[in-house]
């Protein structure tokens, strides 16, 4: 009875803890994104979330029929692509859509699955560099520090990964931090969508 009763209480704790990050998150996301001053540390989350959207979009082209014929990334973030056929209908809402159902998942297992934040971590990592380094080049102007700013944010996602471990209740653990971060991964990708609008 007694066990039930701490068990109740710390997963209430966890849940607690978990939308108050949540809102937190929401609302730096919020403040960041709208403040001109403060764009500049955005850069990495927004490269992030825009080379998930234009991934989907890219895949979306190629089992559509189509064909990428050039993915290139811009100092302030935005992606361009080229491409040839392939269904329009599904290309534009490809990355929209898919970004939103990605970030949704990402949240979810963040806040009910923390065993899983050190390989989510990783992955994610992994999946920043590898991206960056198989399908964009950088745009016209030649600029390779948005390359080199979403490779660091790469690697800072691996090495969260890495050294990930303590107390996920002890809020200046590793693992917190992950969990904090991959917080703010998962609303900005999910809200891709409000947050891109004109």
């Amino acid at each position: 009875m007694l066990r039930t009763f701490v068990e109740r209480k710390v997963r209430r704790q966890i849940v607690r803890r978990s939308l108050t990050i949540s809102a937190l998150g929401f609302a730096a996301i919020l403040a960041m994104w709208n403040t001109p001053a403060l764009s500049g540390l955005m850069r990495p989350l927004r490269m992030f979330t825009n080379n998930i959207h234009g991934g989907l979009s890219a895949f979306a082209m190629q089992i559509s029929g189509g064909s990428v014929e050039s993915f290139t990334l811009s100092e302030a973030g935005a992606y361009t692509l080229l491409f040839q056929d392939g269904a329009e209908a599904l290309i534009m809402s490809a990355g929209y859509l898919g970004s939103a159902l990605l970030g949704a998942l990402l949240f979810y297992l963040v806040n009910r699955a923390p065993h899983l934040l050190r390989g989510l971590s990783i992955l994610l990592g992994i999946f920043t560099i590898g991206f960056l380094a198989l399908f964009i080049r950088p745009d016209v102007a030649g600029d390779w520090l948005s390359m080199l700013v979403c490779m660091g944010f790469g690697a800072l996602l691996i090495f969260l990964g890495l050294t990930g471990t303590g107390d996920i209740n002890q809020l200046r653990s590793r693992k917190s931090i992950t969990q904090v971060v991959l917080s703010i991964i998962a609303l900005m990708t999910t809200l891709h969508i409000v947050l891109d609008l004109p």
